[in-house]
């Protein structure tokens, strides 16, 4: 012992060094009353189980089914897309690859929108005829006529890669600005559907090209399988986001899904199983689109903010997935009850 430890007073150290009283001992919960209070608290709570294991439906039950699981993805990121929040990000995937034009292609495939400034800064790849494939490589080929294919080609699919991810994307079709006017308004006065969703079908950008192929991706899986229930869910999930968000690649794989889904169902079975799942993706899209709509103007407030509102429009629409699932349809019946193990 140290000079320092020998000078402590006498008292302190016997102090230290002897053991709790018996009065300290009988104050210390037991094991047996800490899982008692355990056992209390779950029985207070078994009735929310129901919610509980429905939340583990997302973890467990797709997990079973790759196409389900491609399915409910691609319907949720349609959803996303599909939203004022999802617009937000449209904008910024244009502020940072839609760049200005600095090569003789590109001018060129713009040149009649920077004449005659034709159907504006919405309109102009669809009705100004130099936004399509054909078109383009014309308009590449007249600027440099002595050029190579290979380099035409190349600054073609350049300029046309950069305004896949503008705002509105690349035309479906080309059309002239007086047929494109004359339709619109006739759709518009007949049919109710308004102009500004016309030019936005007509029209497809990077992020529906993405969600329009991860939609077909989960189609395929699925009539592979085959799996009807999937099918019907990337028709009411993609179908839903897809009319909403003006996508028509969604819209056209969620209509070939909802023909193989048919296809797949035998004369006179039941379609209960198909239609549960198909409500389940459009309350679980109408979810993520809702909340991306709320969330709108936090979603403008840099890309931290837009980041923040994806990751919570995706998770109320797994959320509201996992809560409207039965158990049975998740496999959650093979849990073992809380009363088994002895707490309820």
């Amino acid at each position: 012992m140290s000079a320092i430890a020998s000078n402590e007073p006498q008292s302190l150290i016997q102090k230290v060094q002897s053991p709790p009283q018996p009065e300290q001992q009988q104050q210390r919960p037991s094991v047996e009353r800490v899982t008692g209070w355990i056992g209390g608290v779950l029985r207070d709570i078994k009735p929310t189980q129901a919610s509980v294991g429905a939340v583990r439906v997302t973890a467990e039950g797709l997990a079973v089914s790759p196409s389900g699981r491609l399915g409910d993805t691609a319907s949720l990121v349609n959803a996303l897309t599909a939203s004022n929040t999802g617009a937000e990000l449209d904008s910024l995937l244009a502020r940072v690859l839609n760049t200005p034009n600095t090569t003789t292609y590109g001018k060129a495939i713009d040149s009649v929108y920077l004449q005659t400034h034709v159907g504006g800064s919405r309109l102009h790849h669809l009705v100004d005829g130099q936004h399509d494939l054909v078109g383009a490589l014309a308009a590449a080929h007249r600027a440099v006529p002595h050029d190579s294919l290979t380099c035409e080609v190349l600054g073609t699919a350049h300029h046309l890669a950069k305004d896949l991810f503008s705002v509105m994307g690349l035309p479906v079709v080309s059309l002239k600005p007086e047929s494109y006017r004359n339709a619109a308004e006739w759709v518009q006065q007949h049919l109710g559907i308004s102009k500004g969703w016309q030019a936005d079908f007509l029209q497809i950008n990077g992020m529906e090209v993405f969600c329009g192929a991860l939609t077909i991706a989960a189609l395929v899986m699925g009539v592979n399988r085959p799996d009807s229930g999937t099918l019907a869910e990337i028709a009411a999930g993609s179908g839903l986001a897809g009319l909403l968000g003006a996508n028509p690649l969604a819209l056209l794989a969620a209509a070939v899904a909802m023909a193989a889904a048919w296809r797949l169902r035998a004369k006179g079975e039941s379609w209960t199983p198909e239609l549960r799942r198909a409500a389940v993706a459009v309350a679980s899209a109408g979810a993520a689109i809702g909340t991306g709509a709320l969330l709108a103007n936090l979603a403008s407030g840099g890309l931290l903010a837009l980041l923040v509102s994806l990751a919570l429009s995706l998770a109320a629409g797994m959320l509201v997935r996992g809560l409207l699932l039965r158990p049975e349809n998740a496999g959650l019946t093979r849990l073992k009850p809380l009363g088994d193990v002895g707490i309820a």
